[in-house]
């Protein structure tokens, strides 16, 4: 079934059948919810060009990936999560993976020019992260996930690292521990940071002395990290 078609059996314009499947303001939101009722009802999906052309999206977010250990049970939890998200918005993922920060910067700049995805989501954030700074150059729409010192305004999701782990280490010295250890995710990375200083923080309020070898961190080899 085309467009005609679909609008034909709703007895709507091409043109108000169109801009409610794209969820444009000015439809009535009756209207909006006539359609995308009756398009579940039909199996009718706009052609995807088509779309493109009319909207400036492309329905799809990217991400990119890097190998080398990154790959594991959280990573798997998180595209589910993403996944099962975008679909209910009919949009896709465009997952890229690369073995080093030149190579996922060049995909970056490869995704732009192509313009093949919508935005990008941003994993993975550095304290000083130069993802940014190519990012809005590019034009590219992006969100963090986690934060950044980097300059820029941008949107990003993240929890209170610093609290959660200042907040489990003052319970454990409640208890009455004192030799305890923290299992740090890479440094560099602003959520170990910030975990390693509300450690430091929940231990210092105590006068505990800070034992270095209780505090592990993962390390970057250098293909990994960006400086």
């Amino acid at each position: 079934m085309n467009l005609k078609e679909f609008a034909n059996r709703l007895e709507l314009s091409q043109t108000t059948v169109s801009r409610a499947l794209s969820g444009y303001p000015e439809v009535k939101q009756a209207t909006r919810e006539r359609v995308l009722k009756a398009a579940l009802e039909y199996g009718y999906r706009p052609n995807t060009s088509a779309l493109g052309l009319a909207t400036g999206r492309v329905g799809a977010i990217g991400i990119v990936l890097k190998g080398g250990g990154e790959f594991g049970p959280h990573t798997s939890e998180f595209m589910g999560g993403l996944g099962g998200r975008l679909q209910q918005e009919e949009i896709d993922i465009l997952v890229s993976t690369v073995d080093s920060p030149e190579a996922e910067l060049a995909t970056y700049r490869r995704l732009a020019a192509s313009k093949r995805v919508d935005a990008i989501i941003l994993h993975s954030p550095f304290l000083d992260d130069p993802r940014i700074a190519l990012l809005n150059s590019l034009r590219l729409p992006f969100i963090v996930h986690g934060r950044t010192n980097s300059d820029g305004n941008f949107g990003w999701l993240d929890i209170d690292n610093f609290g959660a782990v200042r907040q489990s280490t003052s319970h454990l010295l409640d208890l009455g521990h004192r030799r305890i250890a923290l299992l740090n995710g890479y440094r560099g990375r602003i959520f170990a940071e910030h975990r390693q200083d509300g450690y430091q923080t929940a231990l210092s309020a105590r006068g505990v002395t800070i034992d270095p070898d209780l505090c592990g961190h993962g390390e970057f080899t250098d293909e990994m990290g960006f400086p």
